[in-house]
This record gives structure tokens, C-alpha cells and sequence, in this order.
């Protein structure tokens, strides 16, 4: 790719106080590589890796027609606009989801309601009950030493609230959507006018959002409504409760939207191509962390890059702008923003930036989104940091602002490394890359890249060290050549074995649940498949390799493992005339056998 300005103008948006971080990055035109593959179309697809924490989904290739969805299945509310000569379009985001406070939660000044930590008897949700005997109190409820806004203890297991809120006119809210948010650190039951609101299941003390149904919506009247909830504390010294009522603002939602032109998974990036008007949008969502690169390994920082190209001989006045709901998505209510030269805004909730584009300014950008966790990863009873920490050294913003000084050459990089794998799976005959392309993506979502302070290299999964999923993600990093991920999967196995922490002649099954290991987690050991899968992986690593070294370090343990499977076979000699298929226990002692033959071929020829 030519780059015909490496001056990067720099346009910083800070998210400061949460894990995610927004970055705008913006420098003159850039000429786009020629695609030397055919595009290759997958609609619900790993959009951009971040975290296992934090990886964006999405569900379609039509971006605009519903939002981008974390793995944890919860809504990114981002929408991405493109204003040509006046008229916008939208191409990420599905309707509007900025709303409006009726009944406001998270209130500086708090919000009168009543209360009761007792029961208060048959009908206590509806709208007419008469609550004058009950306590007077001022939302939110909860114990005072939480970073949420609490003005009245909830002192009890139980706790009953109602709120009182009046609407002025519900004729000017047809037409609208409704919803309910709230945050429970427990169980919690919501009512609206005595009508249940349904599916409410918060545990993780996060802000939620429930729209409202028709039937619930149609109890709405203009003057007194009231929202009821019960809580349930789930003890350990923590209790929250917080809830209220908010209406669709329609700011995006009746906006025409972008033509797809064009869509193209790649190993990397995924690249969108749109047609706004007289002007096509080429977006690309970009993985860094995807590369085999040692800064960027794991890195959990992403590039929204855009790249607006007019129709020849005109000069359209040109505005990209991109709008996050952080209330909704992380539970914020103020946020640090440092920006240089771009328009920028934090307000209800929304973290909004805009640029202008083409004639005399800058037709290209980018838009860089980056998430720390807040968990410290515990192994062999010491604390693990992730690669890209470098120790703990190195912060989310030091991250972002490698990424944004190097983010053209980092694309460049993205370019090459994806024109090379897909070559190399044309090469090999793999000719569906919509079901192959998809995996390498996947692992990375679902995994954790981490060093101990020995500089030894792991793969951790939400089930630490899983053999089987594992053997699962062996033919896709086969295929891209990442022995270094192949031998991250294996080297907790080998290691919690030599150490003896495990003791019996099979590799244990996995060994933890993140973020602490230790305890196998799993209760089968499904002892012949593990020990087989641990045979092939090996021979695979070798193989890929051309070396025996890695099987060499493990050689007793293999020993071991291929000794059981023997055993096992000589315990049953005979096959059954049913069909069997590749899981089948059978299958696999005779499959890990004849790996450990391989090895022992690899280990005479190595002397």
C-alpha cells in the first residue's frame, strides 16, 4: 500500500475512567492495495478481536440494519454516520438507541420513592396501591461504600420500592419505544403499572436496559404511573438498586441509510464497502493483535479505519461522524475527552466525534477502540500479565498511542499478512475460506495471550488449559502457521504434569477456570481422549516445526500418555463391526498410538 503522507495530524478522544479507550487518528489520502482475492463473504463473524472481555460481532454484513454485539451477547450501541452535502447516512448502528430520561437513575440530587423491607401484602406492584404507610426514601438504595450514587441504606436481605412518575402528555410519546434501565446487585423484579416486565436477570452489577413491551407501554398514562421493584440482596456486604424510565430519542433512527456495496473477511480485517450518495465509504475493521508481530501480540486495541472517495470531478462537502452510547454499554455517567483539532462532545451519556472529510481537508481516518480487564490472571500461585503489558508495564494508553503512531504501517502489515495466508490456503486447496477464515478469529476472541515473569508463553481460554477445545484450534493455527499459539495451548498442561500437581497417567482434562488455575474444573477426565489429543498436538508442533525439540522437553510425560493408550489397546483388541467416527474413544487410542510412533521415528532420525 502506498502511502503518500506518513504525517499523521493526531485527534485524540480519551475515554479515561473505563477500560475502553476511543482514539481518532487522521492523515491525507491514501491510495488502497488491490484486492488479490476474491471477496469472501461471511455474514456473522468475529468483527474486531479485543478481549475475550471485549470482542465486537457482528451478526450481518448490513452493519446499519442492528448494532454490533459483544461476545457476551450484549449490545455495542455505536452508530456510524456519513453526512454528504447535507444529507446523512446511516451505515453502523440499528435504530436510535439515544433515549430520553422521564425518570432519570443515577441522580446527583437522588429521586423520592417508598420502600418497605417487609412484605408488603398481595398487589403492592399496581398503580393504585396505597403505599402513604410505607418509608420514604431517596433512590438509588444500596450500602454507602460502592462507587454508585446510594442515598438511602438498603439494610435487608429483601427490599420493596416504588417509585411515582408522572408523565405530561402520553400522546406526544406515540410512536416511541419505552424502556426501563436499572441496576441490581442481585436478583430483581420490575413492574411497570402492576404489569410484570419480563426476563430480567442481572448478576454482574451492571447497568441494563429493557424495552418495553406494546401491552406494558399501553398502561402508560398521562399523570401518575408508578415503576415497582423488588430486590434481593445477594449479600457480601454489597446491595444495589437503581431504576428508571426513558423514552426514544429518534436522533439517528429515521436517517436514510448506506448502500453495501461490498463486503470482504479477511484474516485480520473484515472491509466494508459503501455507497452514500455521490460518495463511497470504504471502512475496515482491523485486528492488530491478530498479527504475529511481538509488540502487538494479543494487543486489545482495534482500528475503524474510513476512506472517503467521491464520485470524479466533484468535490461534495463531506462529514464521517461516529456516536457511543457509554452509558449503555459501561455504565459511565462523566467521562475524561482530550481531543486536538476535531469536533468532539460528551453529553446524555453519548461520547460523539465528527470530521470533516475531503476537498482541502483529509479524505481518510481512523477511529481506535482499545479495552484493559481488570482482572490479574493467577498461575502457579503467582500473578500473569498479558503480552502486550509487557510485565505490567505498559497501559491501555500506552497501547493506543503505539497503535495510533503506527497504525498505516500496522494496516500495511495487516495487508500483507492477509494476502499471504490467503494464498497459502489457495495454495493448500482450501477453497471454502467462509468456514475456515472465521476460526483464527475465534481463538483469538476466546483467548488470552500471557507471559509469566520466566517469560514462558501461554494461551488461556475462560477453561484453562481445555485439551479438547485445544485440539479443536490445532487445524486452523496449522494452517496459519502460529506454532506459537499451538505450543501457548500446551505448555500449562505439560507444565502443571511436570511440577506434580497432577499425578495420574493421563494429562488432566484442563486445569482451572479463569482467572485462577489449579482445580480442574471439569469432573470427567475423559482420560484416553485427552491423552490422545496431547499425542497429535505434539506430532503437529514437530511436524509444523521440522524439529523435535518441544517433544524432546516432554519426552517422559509422552512416554507415559502413549503407554496408557497400549495399555488400553491391549484391553480391548479387537474393534466392535459398528461404525465408529473420529471422537470415538477407540479411534483416538489407536490415533494418539500411531502419533507416538511418529514421534519415536522423528527422535531416532534426530538421534
Amino acid at each position: 500500500m502506498e502511502v503518500r503522507n506518513r504525517i499523521i495530524r493526531k485527534t485524540v478522544l480519551w475515554i479515561i475512567p473505563i477500560g475502553v479507550v476511543l482514539l481518532i487518528y487522521a492523515c491525507h489520502h491514501v491510495e488502497k492495495e488491490k484486492v488479490l482475492f476474491p471477496p469472501v463473504y461471511v455474514a456473522k463473524h468475529t468483527l474486531m478481536t479485543l478481549s475475550p472481555d471485549f470482542t465486537m460481532e457482528a451478526d450481518s454484513t448490513a452493519l446499519y440494519k442492528q448494532y454490533l454485539r459483544l461476545r457476551t451477547g450484549k449490545e455495542f450501541p455505536m452508530i456510524g454516520v456519513l453526512r454528504v452535502n447535507g444529507k446523512s447516512y446511516r451505515f453502523i448502528g440499528g435504530d436510535s438507541l439515544r433515549i430520553a430520561p422521564i425518570a432519570s437513575i443515577y441522580s446527583g440530587e437522588g429521586w423520592s420513592g417508598k420502600y418497605s423491607y417487609l412484605y408488603p401484602g398481595v398487589g403492592w406492584e399496581k398503580q393504585g396501591y396505597d403505599d402513604s404507610q410505607w418509608q420514604d426514601g431517596t433512590g438509588a438504595f444500596g450500602v454507602k461504600n460502592i462507587y454508585y450514587p446510594v442515598h438511602t441504606l438498603w439494610g435487608a436481605n429483601n427490599i420493596y420500592v416504588r417509585r411515582h412518575i408522572t408523565i405530561d402528555d402520553k400522546e406526544a410519546l406515540e410512536g416511541r419505544k419505552m424502556y426501563v434501565r436499572y441496576i441490581c446487585d442481585g436478583q430483581i423484579d420490575l413492574y411497570c403499572n402492576g404489569e410484570h416486565i419480563p426476563h430480567i436477570d442481572n448478576q454482574s452489577m451492571q447497568l441494563e436496559c429493557r424495552q418495553l413491551s406494546g401491552m406494558i407501554v399501553n398502561h402508560l398514562q398521562s399523570g401518575d404511573n408508578v415503576i415497582a421493584a423488588f430486590g434481593h440482596s445477594k449479600g457480601g456486604g454489597f446491595a444495589l438498586l437503581d431504576f428508571g424510565l426513558y423514552v426514544e430519542n429518534k436522533t439517528y433512527c429515521e436517517l436514510d441509510t448506506a448502500t453495501l456495496k461490498q463486503v470482504d473477511v479477511q484474516v485480520t480485517q473484515t472491509h466494508y464497502v459503501f455507497q452514500c450518495g455521490s460518495v463511497e465509504l470504504q471502512l475496515d475493521f482491523i485486528s492488530p493483535g491478530l498479527l504475529d508481530e511481538p509488540d502487538m501480540r494479543g494487543c486489545p486495541v482495534g482500528l475503524i479505519t474510513y476512506h472517503v472517495v467521491p464520485q470524479e470531478g466533484e468535490c461534495p462537502d463531506v462529514e464521517i461522524l461516529f456516536d457511543v452510547d457509554m452509558e449503555w454499554s459501561f455504565d459511565r455517567f462523566s467521562v475524561d475527552m482530550k481531543a486536538e483539532g476535531k469536533e468532539y462532545s460528551y453529553e446524555g451519556g453519548h461520547a460523539v466525534f465528527s470530521q470533516k472529510l475531503g476537498g482541502e481537508q483529509m479524505d481518510f481516518g481512523a477511529l481506535l477502540i482499545g479495552y484493559e480487564e481488570e482482572r490479574t490472571m493467577q498461575y502457579e500461585g503467582d500473578n500473569i500479565y498479558t503480552c502486550w503489558s509487557k510485565g505490567g508495564e505498559k497501559t491501555i494508553k500506552d497501547m493506543m498511542r503505539l497503535v495510533g503512531d503506527q497504525c498505516w504501517t500496522l494496516k500495511d502489515k495487516c495487508d500483507e499478512t492477509d494476502n499471504l495466508l490467503k494464498e497459502n490456503a489457495f495454495r493448500n486447496g482450501y477453497k471454502k475460506l467462509a468456514q475456515i477464515l472465521p476460526v483464527y478469529r475465534n481463538f483469538m476472541a476466546n483467548h488470552r495471550l500471557v507471559m509469566n515473569a520466566d517469560n514462558k508463553f501461554y494461551c488461556f481460554g475462560d477453561t484453562l488449559g481445555n485439551i479438547r477445545e485445544a485440539c479443536e484450534c490445532f487445524p486452523a493455527l496449522l494452517l496459519w502457521g502460529r506454532v506459537d499459539l499451538m505450543k501457548g495451548l500446551l505448555n500449562s498442561v505439560f507444565e502443571t504434569c511436570e511440577n506434580g500437581d497432577w499425578v495420574k497417567k493421563y494429562p488432566p482434562y484442563d486445569i482451572g477456570t479463569y482467572p485462577i488455575s489449579g482445580r480442574q474444573s471439569s469432573v470427567e477426565d475423559h482420560s484416553i481422549e485427552v491423552a490422545a489429543d496431547m499425542l497429535m498436538m505434539t506430532l503437529a508442533i514437530v511436524e509444523l516445526e521440522n524439529d523435535f525439540d518441544y517433544a524432546e522437553k516432554h519426552w517422559g510425560l509422552l512416554q507415559q500418555w502413549a503407554a496408557y493408550l497400549e495399555a488400553c489397546i491391549q484391553n480391548e483388541p479387537t474393534f466392535p463391526s459398528e461404525l465408529l467416527n473420529g471422537n470415538d474413544e477407540r479411534v483416538k487410542r489407536v490415533l494418539g498410538w500411531k502419533a507416538y510412533q511418529k514421534l519415536i521415528q522423528w527422535r531416532q532420525n534426530n538421534g
